[in-house]
């Protein structure tokens, strides 16, 4: 390999038994523009005293040409040098995998993603990562609250790239131990959010509050398995709307009893919370009664009128969640919607807005019996619900 100075894409993906690389042998490629060697065996190592003459990540900065690396790391580089945030930021493409065990779930953003997985974060910087990266998903680590009180302290700016978060497998609550608090959004162009297995979790204004969130762009919520969400969001105070969100998901959260929780501190909100979705998925919401209720302070038209009117929606899907027994539906709705799937049982004792309304939408309606569903993810932010 040492002789193909101008070699120009080399890809060693799933080379399973290829454990070790020696130092100096890809940094002599100096033609190379793509480098692969993720989802394999060798694990780049940060430190030259560490690497018993194996090739280091810091080998790779003297690749000048290269412009899409997609690499397993053994942990996040602690010295970030302004040539080594430089040589990143110069990256086409990267996919950096840091932790012996990390994996990485496909994402719309996944040009320049960051995964990280099974380390402890307490003491760990990433801002420099973030910001390159338009995608970065945290699976099986612990310390993620200290982790996102440094970024809050530490951060001068927005990390205006990007565009996906992924929290998987990790207790954490959102609520900095200091306190702290982030007076701007952190990540003013986040258009998905998927969150998963997260024990210790309440809601994702936690999340909203800690990192200065608006979600103004948001196109995806996906939550599953988080046992002890009992709402996704709360809105009237630093969420009044989400104008671009077109996909709610929630799966298997056995204590959701809503999916918006309104402040009663406020009195009114001026404007709808989701006029743009088109995509509504529910399953295995044992609790789950309704969308949104009315608070002390509200009267029942008032909650309505926030929700109301959802006139893009589009794809409804109802799964084992009989305590439903309302939807934002009118009959205006038959223009837009395209498929209502869900139990027979559940659909008859749905109650809309009228029974003209009902009657207008039944021919939407597909019977999903509970037993035999699947979820099945597809492109761009949508999933469907599938009989096996």
């Amino acid at each position: 390999m040492k002789n193909l100075i101008n070699l120009k894409q080399l890809y060693l993906s799933w080379t399973h038994n290829l454990k070790t690389i020696q130092s100096g042998i890809i940094s002599r490629l100096s033609s190379l523009e793509v480098l692969d060697v993720s989802s394999g065996a060798y694990i780049w190592v940060l430190k030259e005293e560490e690497n018993d003459g194996q090739a280091t990540f810091g080998d790779l900065q003297c690749l000048k040409q290269l412009q899409s690396l997609s690499i397993r790391l053994e942990g996040i580089p602690s010295v970030q040098t302004e040539d080594l945030i430089t040589w990143i930021g110069r990256l086409i493409i990267f996919k950096l995998l840091i932790g012996p065990k990390a994996v990485s779930f496909l994402s719309e953003h996944d040009n320049r993603k960051l995964t990280i997985s099974g380390l402890q974060l307490s003491g760990e910087w990433i801002g420099w990562l973030l910001t390159n990266a338009s995608s970065m998903q945290l699976s099986n680590c612990s310390g993620l609250d200290q982790m996102l009180e440094t970024l809050v302290i530490r951060s001068i700016g927005s990390y205006t790239g990007l565009k996906s978060l992924t929290l998987t497998n990790s207790s954490l609550s959102f609520r900095p131990s200091g306190g702290c608090a982030a007076h701007d959004d952190l990540l003013p162009n986040l258009e998905e959010l998927h969150l998963h297995h997260l024990t210790n979790f309440g809601c994702i204004s936690e999340l909203v509050g800690s990192l200065g969130l608006r979600f103004s762009r948001l196109k995806l919520i996906a939550v599953s398995r988080c046992d002890g969400l009992e709402y996704l969001l709360s809105c009237g105070d630093f969420i009044i709307s989400l104008p671009n969100l077109e996909t709610i998901q929630v799966r298997f959260c056995k204590s959701l009893v809503e999916v918006f929780n309104f402040s009663s501190q406020k009195k009114f909100v001026p404007e709808p919370v989701v006029p743009n979705l088109q995509t509504l998925k529910l399953m295995n919401l044992p609790l789950l009664e309704t969308l949104s209720r009315p608070g002390k302070s509200w009267l029942h038209s008032e909650i309505l009128s926030c929700v109301y009117p959802m006139k893009a929606i589009e794809q409804v899907g109802v799964i084992s969640c009989s305590r439903l027994r309302r939807l934002p539906l009118s009959i205006q709705n038959a223009n837009t919607i395209k498929e209502i799937r869900g139990d027979v049982g559940w659909w008859r004792q749905l109650e809309l807005e009228t029974p003209n309304t009902k009657s207008s939408l039944e021919r939407f309606f597909k019977e999903m019996p509970d037993r035999v569903v699947i979820v099945t993810p597809i492109p761009k932010y949508r999933q469907v619900f599938h009989t096996c």
